[in-house]
């Protein structure tokens, strides 16, 4: 028994070599050939491989990647024995994509989320400052108000009290009213008035002159 196999020994899958894979159902599924001559491919062995978390290795230096697509589980469809091999060919399929492990990431969503708590927390300190402030001012207004109506109210009672005076001594208020026309009138108004009555004295003086 050879101990490279027939086609080699190229890839590792979930420790068991095989010379790699090739794409089959219109590129829906994939085939691994696995060679009896690695001790490891025994039918009891292949079977039990864990098809739902595979880790592919590469062996030889000079092939490219595994085409295998990371982050699939698969599921087995077929398994044949191809005796001109000496070979079980393993075809499988898509099953579903999975994360993983994930532990780092709940770990970033528990960090994110608290610091998004902390955020909201110190949001809601800030609406209840703001709710405070917004309550005095409220209060400040209120206030100015009152006082601005007190004083209104009591120019109009003091217009009240004026207008009762006048009412109750209406001669005292009409006097009053003569004497301020007469302390107002024009200092150069009386003067004329002077003027006119000198000069009609003047002629009357005059007049009696000229009589026999």
């Amino acid at each position: 028994m050879r101990s490279q196999g027939r086609f080699g020994a190229n890839y590792s899958v979930n420790g068991h070599r095989t010379s790699g894979e090739r794409r089959v159902d219109f590129n829906k599924g994939y085939s691994f050939l696995f060679e009896r001559c690695f001790e490891e491919n025994t039918l009891e062995e292949i079977e039990k491989i864990d098809w739902s978390h595979v880790t592919v290795k590469t062996l030889d230096a000079n092939y490219p990647p595994c085409s295998l697509p990371e982050g699939y589980s698969f599921v087995v469809k077929d398994i044949q024995y191809i005796k001109c091999y000496d070979s079980f060919e393993v075809t499988i399929e898509v099953d579903k994509q999975y994360w993983g492990d994930v532990t780092p990431y709940q770990a970033q969503i528990a960090e994110l989320t608290a610091a998004s708590e902390a955020k909201d927390s110190e949001l809601s300190e800030k609406n209840a400052l703001i709710a405070e402030k917004a309550q005095q001012i409220a209060q400040k207004d209120s206030k100015i108000a009152e006082m601005a109506d007190a004083e209104q109210a009591a120019k109009i009672l003091q217009d009240d009290a004026d207008l009762a005076r006048q009412l109750r001594h209406p001669r005292r208020g009409r006097a009053q009213g003569k004497r301020l026309q007469v302390h107002q009138l024009p200092d150069a108004s009386r003067g004329r008035q002077a003027v006119r009555g000198r000069v009609q004295l003047l002629h009357a003086e005059q007049g009696r002159r000229e009589d026999p």
